[in-house]
């Protein structure tokens, strides 16, 4: 399903599990939160409103775009357990900063988990990750159905264009239970229900090899 893609210099890549360790216990809960109330309340207005269901897919993203931030920043403020974090925007980008290390934007994916973004130098030199003395910028994205009230979700390390290494974001329902009705930040997801994937390059040969996956560590 993925191509093979180069990786970033070893040090710079085994950040995305130092960032998974901060975004998983309280953050990548309620996104997922944010993500799944936002698309249950658009797929209804699409089934019950004809200005809803003749929305192009970059409009329907836009519009579901603001609700996942609207969200997710009332989330946070009642449940983010005074986790850092702070909104910025970047080159047009509402991009939640988290602990000054980790740099969340929230996005649309296309097919191989690709950024859907209009392609502008400002954009393309942001994604490069080529300014290591920034946050690491991750992607917390989504594939959402044909009726747009439900999606698979991921979050992704890109590298200009391509992605480098990704997780699967699972149902966090009992995180969300852990955190909400506990007030503790939710206990990591084992190894074996999280999986950590990572591109490989090229084999000499050229023939296309499979993406590997890597329990995270």
């Amino acid at each position: 399903m993925h191509k093979q893609l180069l990786l970033f210099p070893e040090q710079r890549a085994a950040n995305f599990a130092a960032a998974l360790t901060i975004l998983e216990p309280i953050v990548i809960p309620l996104a997922w939160k944010a993500h799944k109330d936002a698309l249950d309340e658009f797929g209804d207005r699409r089934l019950s409103d004809e200005s809803f269901r003749i929305l192009l897919p970059g409009e329907a993203a836009q519009f579901v775009h603001r609700q996942v931030v609207h969200r997710l920043s009332r989330l946070l403020s009642d449940h983010g357990l005074g986790i850092p974090h702070r909104w910025i925007r970047i080159h047009g980008m509402d991009v939640l900063c988290v602990d000054d290390q980790v740099y969340l934007c929230f996005k649309k994916l296309r097919r191989g988990l690709k950024r859907s973004n209009y392609k502008t130098a400002h954009n393309e030199a942001f994604w490069r990750q080529s300014d290591s003395g920034r946050p690491l910028k991750l992607i917390y994205g989504y594939r959402p159905n044909r009726f747009w009230n439900d999606a698979r979700s991921y979050l992704t390390l890109p590298s200009g264009r391509r992605v480098v290494e990704w997780v699967d974001v699972l149902d966090q329902t009992e995180q969300l239970i852990q955190l909400v009705s506990t007030g503790r930040a939710a206990p990591a997801i084992s190894q074996e229900k999280r999986k950590r994937f990572i591109a490989r390059p090229k084999a000499n040969t050229g023939r296309k090899r499979k993406a590997e996956g890597e329990d995270g560590g």
